[in-house]
């Protein structure tokens, strides 16, 4: 099996590729190195196991996720026709995470609430449950959702959506 056939488990489950040609190579020892660095309590900069979940309301449908994610294939009434990523499912299961993990969500309406339960480096169970509502605009205000946008976050996200619909299985981006 070559790297490229590894590519897509590694992308969805948030894990890592290191090339080297043996065990005792530097670059593997500084790759694991940073990968097992320890916070100032002595636990791993990471967590395991997360579950995300959306729970929104009813006008509200979820497309998908894009990132290290797996579908939990839990239905629900939010899940939207459109399937964006890694859609028809309102929870998916992130491996490891850490905080340069980045997860998309699409949503067809925008008001939600997250709850992500993970183990920490240290062992313990944890919950963190996160709620986003926008202000809806009056229709005589054309601008007003506007000033809410993050332009460069809007880019980033499209341009996900289309690399992840044009790029084959295991291809190289």
């Amino acid at each position: 099996v070559g790297l490229a056939e590894m590519r897509p488990a590694v992308e969805s489950t948030g894990g890592l590729i290191v090339m080297s040609e043996t065990t005792s190579s530097s670059n593997l020892r500084h790759s694991l190195q940073k990968l097992l660095e320890l916070d100032e309590n002595g636990h791993l900069k990471m967590a395991f196991g997360l579950v995300l979940e959306v729970y929104a309301s009813k006008e509200i449908k979820v497309c998908g996720a894009i990132g290290p994610v797996s579908s939990l294939e839990q239905k629900g009434a939010a899940i939207a026709e459109t399937e964006i990523g890694i859609g028809n499912t309102v929870a998916w299961k992130v491996c490891t995470g850490d905080e340069r993990t980045s997860i998309a969500m699409y949503y067809e309406v925008f008001v939600l609430q997250y709850v992500t339960r993970y183990q920490h480096g240290c062992g313990e169970q944890r919950i963190r449950v996160t709620t986003a509502a926008r202000r809806w605009a009056d229709s005589s205000s054309s601008t007003a959702p506007m000033r809410n946008v993050s332009w460069v976050t809007s880019c980033v996200l499209r341009t996900r959506i289309v690399s992840k619909a044009k790029r084959p299985m295991g291809a190289p981006p």
